[in-house]
């Protein structure tokens, strides 16, 4: 495929760990990407196909400027904030933001979101349920979800869950290994529900949306609903680590305020996308098995 044929996208945030997954995916499926982020650039695989940019998504000129000059056909936000603080300068003006510059020049744009748009009170929520958010994080992403569908031309909300890999490990789990290898005790809730998915699983299915066909909001998680002390202990085990210092703890009692069941319904996403999610514990649980039958063959 020559460079004139190939189509441009835009992966926006495209250093943190779901964006540097997706970006050389997006380029395999045979896209010309630009990666921004405003720290860590040197994080962003490197590719033919591949480029990036410094961008803060709170400059709203700035991001004007450079969606006019990229004209991306696809736009991808996976922007993430680690300070509270900033949550509704980057997460809902800069959706704000880069809503606006999609729209401008009829770029798809996909935002991925997230099950904390949702309280937890019941679970297994369906696209069409009305989102409650519990918490700030939920708040300011239930916000750019309505920001993206009412600004965007050609808008695609992405909820996800808990993003895992093991090689390498995300950085949830790393921080979870890093403790165990230190003895340091790690308290993971029990009664905090999830359904976690493999980052492979989330970038195929991207991937399969950059063709525009199925707009809207797709719940695309794992099919297993998992507390967080039952995957840390699944990682524990992976990694053959102790489990000890795994302290089991209730978010219900917690003074924070948690999404306590998270588990979302993936029937619209199964009706569209090929990608099948695999489950989280039975993946890690198949490994583990196939890793045993591989030692017992080398004694």
């Amino acid at each position: 495929m020559t460079r004139s044929k190939l189509r441009s996208a835009m992966v926006v945030g495209a250093s943190g760990y779901v964006g540097r997954n997706l970006t050389p995916a997006i380029a395999a499926a045979g896209y010309r990407v630009l990666g921004t982020g405003l720290r860590n650039l040197d994080s962003i695989p490197r590719g033919r196909r591949i480029k990036t940019r410094e961008l803060d998504v709170r400059d709203r000129s700035a991001v004007q400027a450079l969606v006019e000059e990229v004209r991306p056909e696809i736009l991808v936000d996976c922007t993430t904030v680690s300070d509270p603080a900033q949550l509704a300068a980057v997460i809902v003006d800069g959706s704000r933001n880069l809503a606006t510059a999609s729209a401008s020049v009829g770029a798809i744009h996909i935002l991925l979101s997230t099950d904390n748009v949702f309280d937890g009170a019941s679970g297994w929520y369906a696209e069409e349920d009305p989102v409650c958010p519990a918490n700030p994080y939920g708040r300011a992403k239930a916000a750019a979800e309505e920001i993206v569908m009412r600004l965007s031309t050609r808008p695609v909300i992405v909820r996800t869950s808990l993003v895992s890999g093991l090689d390498p490990l995300d950085p949830r789990s790393q921080w979870v290994a890093n403790a165990l290898h230190q003895g340091t005790p790690v308290s993971l809730f029990t009664d905090e529900l999830r359904c976690p998915i493999w980052i492979d699983d989330l970038v195929a299915s991207v991937v399969e949306l950059l063709d525009g066909r199925h707009l809207g909001v797709l719940h695309v998680v794992g099919p297993e609903r998992l507390s967080r002390y039952e995957i840390g202990a699944l990682i524990a085990e992976w990694l053959d680590l102790p489990k000890e210092a795994l302290v089991p703890s209730l978010a219900s009692r917690s003074s924070m305020a948690r999404t306590l069941d998270g588990s979302m319904a993936t029937g619209r996403a199964r009706s569209v996308l090929t990608t099948d999610p695999r489950g989280f514990e039975s993946r890690i649980l198949a490994l583990i098995e196939e890793r045993g039958g591989e030692e017992e063959e080398s004694e």
